[in-house]
C-alpha cells in the first residue's frame, strides 16, 4: 500500500514538473514572438521645457546610443548646427516646417558616417557651405531612412557616397520637400538599391542625378523645373509615374521602333534603337532629351528651353538624326559625347550659356544648315561660343549662320580633317575664316589647320527661322 502511495505521489510530481516546463516554453515563446513589437533604447529631448532636456542636438547624439532617439523640439528653432551622426539612432523633429537646423553657412548640416540604420524624420534642413563637398545630408552609410524632411538652400540637398571606406546603399528618400538647392537636388554616386519614391524635387541646378549607380527605384517623384539625370553608367535602374512639370518623365529602354506619342515632360532613351521624339515640348528641366546608347533615332521639331544642363544630350550614341528643333537659354544647347555619324540640320540653336553645340571626342558627324546665334557668355571672359569641338575630328561644318556668340567657334584638343565650308561668320567675308584653336599644339600643323576656305557672304533662310 505504501508503494502504491510513493508511486502515485511520483507520478504527480512528474506530471507537475511537465506542466512547469510547458508552461514556460510557451511564455518563452511568446515573449520571443513579441520582442519586435517592443520599444527599445532612450529618448533623449532637445528644446522644450522638460527637465535635463538638451540644448544642442549633437550634445543629444553625442550622448545616445544605437537604437535610441533624439527628439527635437521646435520652440529653439532654429538650431544652427552641423551634425555628425555615427550611431543608429532616429533623429526626430517636432514639426518639419518650424524645426529647422541651419548650417549657418558652413559644412555640410548633417553628416551619416560610419554607422548604418540611421532615420531623419521631420525637419528643415538648410544653408549648408558653399564648397561642393558641402550637403544638407551627406550620406557615407546604408539603411538609412531619410523622409518627411524639407532640404533647401544647401550646395546639394542629399548626397550618396559609396567609396573604399563606406558603402551608401539599400536607402530610402521618401516624401521629402528638395528644393532650390545651388547644385543638385539628390546626388547618388557609386550608389544602388536606393529607393527614391514620392519626393517633390524642384528648382534645384540639376534635380536627381545618378552616376554609376543601378538598381535603384526611383517612383512617384514630382520634379519642378529639374528633372532626372543619368550618366552612361547609371542602368539599369526602375522608374516609375515620375513627372516633370506635371508631365510624364519618359525613359525607355531596350526598345526599337517606337514613335513617341504621349505628350512628356523629359525624355530618357537607353539602348534603344529607330526612336522617334518629334513635336514635344521639354522645357525648364535638367536635361530635356538624353540618348545613352541609343542609336539611329529621329528627334525633330521639338523645343527645347531654359534646361539647366542640356537641351539635347547624346552619349555613346551614333547614327541619329537632329533636325528643326528650338533649342535656347540651356547651359549647353547640344552636346555629343563619345557620339559619331550623327546629323544635325536645320536647328535653332539660341541664346545657351556655354556652348550652342559641343562636341567631345565624337568623330563623323555632320553639321548642316543650323542658325546658331547669340550663343556664350562674355566674351574673353566666360569664353564660350557657338560651336566647340574638342577631340573631335571628321566633322562636316557647311552652311550654318553663327551670328553674335561670344566666339562663333573654337576648338581644343586633337580635332583633325574636320571640313568647314560656306558658313556665314556675323558678317560678310571676303578672306578665308580661321578658326580659333586654343590647344598648346601648333595651330599650322597640316592635320589641324580649320579653316573656311569659303565663309558665305549672306545669312541663309534656314528653315523656321524668325
Amino acid at each position: 500500500m505504501m508503494k502504491q502511495i510513493v508511486l502515485k505521489i511520483g507520478f504527480m510530481l512528474v506530471v507537475f514538473c511537465l506542466l512547469i516546463g510547458t508552461s514556460n516554453a510557451v511564455t518563452t515563446s511568446m515573449t520571443l514572438h513579441q520582442l519586435p513589437m517592443m520599444t527599445y533604447g532612450t529618448t533623449f529631448y532637445v528644446g522644450g521645457s522638460g527637465p535635463g532636456n538638451y540644448t544642442k542636438i549633437q550634445d543629444a547624439i553625442d550622448n545616445a546610443s544605437d537604437g535610441d532617439t533624439v527628439f527635437v523640439y521646435d520652440d529653439s528653432s532654429p538650431y544652427y548646427e552641423n551634425l555628425r551622426i555615427e550611431k543608429a539612432v532616429s533623429l526626430i523633429g517636432e514639426n518639419k516646417d518650424t524645426t529647422v537646423i541651419d548650417g549657418d553657412g558652413q559644412l555640410s548640416v548633417i553628416l551619416i558616417i560610419n554607422a548604418d540604420g540611421v532615420t531623419i524624420r521631420g525637419f528643415t534642413i538648410q544653408n549648408s557651405g558653399v564648397l561642393w563637398i558641402n550637403h544638407g545630408v551627406d550620406i557615407h552609410s546604408s539603411y538609412n531612412t531619410i523622409t518627411d524632411n524639407i532640404i533647401k538652400e544647401n550646395t546639394i540637398g542629399i548626397g550618396l557616397y559609396t567609396t573604399d571606406e563606406h558603402s551608401a546603399n539599400h536607402n530610402t528618400l521618401s516624401n521629402n520637400i528638395i528644393e532650390k538647392n545651388e547644385d543638385k537636388g539628390i546626388l547618388l554616386s557609386q550608389s544602388h538599391y536606393t529607393n527614391i519614391t514620392s519626393n517633390t524635387i524642384s528648382d534645384n541646378f540639376g534635380g536627381l542625378v545618378l552616376a554609376t549607380s543601378y538598381h535603384n527605384t526611383i517612383s512617384e517623384n514630382v520634379f519642378v523645373n529639374d528633372g532626372l539625370v543619368l550618366y552612361s553608367s547609371s542602368y539599369p535602374n526602375t522608374l516609375l509615374n515620375n513627372t516633370v512639370n506635371g508631365k510624364p518623365l519618359i525613359c525607355w529602354s531596350g526598345l526599337s521602333d517606337k514613335i513617341l506619342l504621349e505628350d512628356a515632360g523629359q525624355v530618357i532613351l537607353i539602348n534603344c534603337n529607330r526612336i522617334t521624339v518629334q513635336n514635344q515640348d521639354l522645357s525648364h528641366g535638367s536635361v530635356g532629351l538624353m540618348l545613352l546608347n541609343t542609336h539611329n533615332s529621329f528627334l525633330s521639331n521639338n523645343t527645347l528651353n531654359s534646361n539647366d544642363w542640356y537641351g539635347i544630350l547624346l552619349r555613346y550614341s551614333n547614327g541619329n538624326n537632329l533636325s528643326k528643333n528650338k533649342v535656347s537659354d540651356c547651359s549647353d544647347g547640344i552636346a555629343l559625347d563619345v557620339s559619331d555619324e550623327n546629323r544635325i540640320i536645320w536647328n535653332q540653336i539660341s541664346l545657351n550659356t556655354n556652348s550652342g553645340i559641343y562636341l567631345f571626342y565624337s568623330d563623323n558627324n555632320t553639321i548642316v544648315s543650323n542658325s546658331i546665334q547669340k550663343n556664350g557668355g562674355r566674351k574673353w571672359v566666360e569664353s564660350r561660343e557657338g560651336l566647340r569641338l574638342r577631340n573631335s575630328s571628321d566633322t562636316s561644318i557647311r552652311n550654318n549662320n553663327f551670328i553674335r556668340n561670344a566666339f562663333d567657334a573654337y576648338m581644343s584638343g586633337t580635332c583633325l580633317r574636320n571640313q568647314w565650308d560656306g558658313n556665314y561668320w556675323s558678317r560678310p567675308r571676303l578672306l578665308p575664316k580661321m578658326i580659333l584653336d586654343r590647344s598648346i599644339r601648333p595651330i599650322f600643323s597640316s592635320l589641324r589647320l580649320n579653316i573656311d576656305w569659303h565663309p558665305a557672304q549672306e545669312p541663309y533662310n534656314i528653315p523656321g527661322m524668325s
